[in-house]
């Protein structure tokens, strides 16, 4: 069914109503000042009911309140417009079956009393508009409404079987490729804090690649089916964070890969150093400034680092370094012993990285939570590459704000950024 057809007063309000209730609602969607991370499916849901409601309504308070005369010769005109349309398809429909079966014999052509009630209305309405063609009182309306509606249901029941099956069968193919399209191929990910500034920003959307390293195991299952690659240093990968990170075991996590199995890493004076080299570094002039989302109290703070450009195995990328003293890593425990953490094997100078694991960092080196913490990730934890960023919006500032509906500040430059 078409929302509009023509413009009509009653879809008219009942698009202002669906708005209005739209813009009501919208804070249980969107908290201005928040991560964005949902603005993209408030969008949708917002959307999803204006069509419902402008389109459910429409007719309501066309034909009951706006209807210029009787409500129910309003009705019947509005009901006889979607009887000749949907005839006119199924008509269409028909015509393609029999000339599909016909093989250059003479097959009996049905339907031949839809399309005489069709061509009737037509006729009698100038095809939903009554200032054309010979005036009908309601009844004589409503006669050939419901003859032209049992017309269409006994040749819609010719293939109703066929049909049904035939829509559940693309329904079922349609959600076997879209689970099979993110299980193993793409997926979706969004940044919810700050660890990876300034590659990435709290509310960028990115997709990764889950068939870079392998075929992975589905269902939520870690590890892979069969694997190909393995993660290499200067990447940024998507991974399950190991049950020894702490209370967010299990969520998934996004950082760069600084380390494979087998090398040694340390930082020296917030250099990092990997089997004995540093990595090629340079800094900026002057001090870059942004904002990080914290989630616990949900604000965005700002904040200031010394910028630097990183060069691991030609991914050249930025880094920030907000720390006032320049820092060694690792370091000795309480006891004065070197640090034990899983994946590791640390003595007082340096640690080498287990074999089946990676070495990851954020890079926003001094406020993230990464493996200087907690240890190594096992690759079988390894859910994909990150490749791009589709969408950015950034909570902090407002591109909208008309009383309770606020939309975030949209960063267009980010779109479709390659990530590196």
């Amino acid at each position: 069914m078409k929302l509009f057809s023509t413009v009509q007063l009653g879809y008219l309000v009942a698009l202002a109503l669906s708005l209005g209730l739209m813009f009501l609602g919208w804070g249980w969607v969107y908290t201005p000042g928040s991560s964005g991370s949902n603005v993209m499916l408030g969008i949708l849901l917002a959307l999803a009911l204006v069509y419902l409601l402008t389109a459910n309504l429409g007719p309501f308070f066309q034909d009951r309140v706006f209807h210029g005369g009787d409500p129910k010769r309003a009705t019947l005109v509005r009901q006889a417009g979607i009887l000749m349309r949907e005839g006119t398809k199924l008509l269409k429909t028909t015509e393609k079956k029999r000339f599909a079966q016909s093989n250059g014999g003479a097959v009996e052509v049905p339907g031949q009393a839809v399309r005489d009630g069709v061509a009737d209305l037509e006729r009698a309405l100038g095809e939903g508009n009554e200032r054309v063609g010979t005036p009908l009182t309601t009844d004589e309306l409503e006669t050939k409404v419901n003859r032209l509606h049992e017309e269409l249901e006994r040749l819609a029941s010719l293939n109703k079987p066929k049909r049904r099956l035939g829509d559940f069968s693309s329904l079922v193919v349609a959600f076997a490729l879209a689970y099979a399209l993110r299980a193993f191929f793409l997926e979706p990910f969004q940044i919810p804090s700050g660890s990876m500034i300034p590659t990435l920003l709290v509310g960028d959307h990115l997709f990764v690649s889950k068939s870079t390293y392998g075929i992975v195991k589905p269902f939520g299952s870690t590890g892979y089916w069969h694997q190909w690659s393995e993660p290499q240093p200067g990447e940024v990968v998507v991974f399950e964070a190991p049950p020894y990170v702490g209370p967010n075991h299990g969520e998934a996590w996004i950082k760069r890969v600084v380390a494979g199995p087998g090398q040694t890493v340390f930082m020296k004076e917030s250099v990092l150093h990997v089997d004995g080299e540093p990595y090629t570094h340079e800094r900026m002039l002057g001090q870059a400034t942004y904002k990080d989302y914290q989630d616990v109290t949900r604000q965005w703070l700002p904040a200031v680092a010394d910028h630097r450009v990183e060069d691991i195995n030609d991914h050249r990328h930025s880094i920030y370094i907000s720390s006032p003293t320049q820092l060694d890593w690792p370091t000795l425990g309480f006891d004065g012993r070197p640090l034990q953490l899983p994946g590791l094997k640390c003595g007082p100078s340096s640690c080498t990285v287990a074999p089946g694991h990676i070495f990851v960092m954020g890079d926003n080196r001094d406020n993230s939570s990464d493996g200087r913490r907690w240890g190594a990730v096992p690759i079988e934890n390894v859910k994909g590459k990150a490749l791009f960023i589709w969408m950015s919006v950034d909570g902090s500032q407002n591109s909208v704000s008309i009383g309770n509906f606020v939309l975030p500040n949209f960063r267009w430059d980010r779109w479709l950024m390659k990530i590196l």
